[in-house]
């Protein structure tokens, strides 16, 4: 699993979404992934190896 966090986020945001992509073609696989608000300002998500292994490799955040 990867996670990916970040912070400073506005303290009023009522969602971020995180997302990703394959290096093939662009953008044109992109899926948004719902964060989790962790603490003031940060928010995560988690990303499951398994649910992406055939192309995981090649996959940007």
């Amino acid at each position: 699993m990867y996670d990916i966090v970040l912070f400073n986020i506005d303290p009023k945001a009522t969602q971020v979404e995180f997302p990703t992509w394959t290096e093939k073609n662009g953008q044109d696989d992109v899926i948004w992934h719902q964060g989790e608000k962790v603490g003031d300002g940060i928010w995560k998500v988690t990303i499951l190896f398994s649910k992406y292994s055939s192309w995981w490799d090649k996959r940007s955040c």
